[in-house]
């Protein structure tokens, strides 16, 4: 079940049935924003972690997949090397 204020409620489901076994897969794949929207830089320091950012940025913990939505190349966000550039969303 995906409720309406998880990251995934606009997202794309797909539907895959197995030929062999008649079994579905269901995915819901994340629609991510455009570069083309505003967003500044962060340089991740020793210590930072992901949700006390959003919580300083956003006024809201619960926002640390927003920064994730504009890093997909970022895949663990506990495991962000210090130095690394971060595209930060303007909003």
């Amino acid at each position: 079940m995906i409720y309406s204020d998880s990251r995934y409620a606009t997202g794309r489901i797909f539907k895959a049935v197995d030929s062999r076994t008649a079994k579905a897969q269901i995915t819901v794949t994340r629609i991510y924003p455009s570069l083309q929207e505003q967003y500044y830089t962060y340089v991740w320091k020793e210590g930072d972690r992901i949700d006390v950012i959003a919580q300083r940025l956003y006024s809201s913990s619960d926002k640390w997949h927003h920064i994730m939505d504009y890093n997909p190349e970022i895949l663990d966000p506990s495991g962000i090397a210090p130095g690394t550039i971060l595209r930060m969303p303007s909003d």
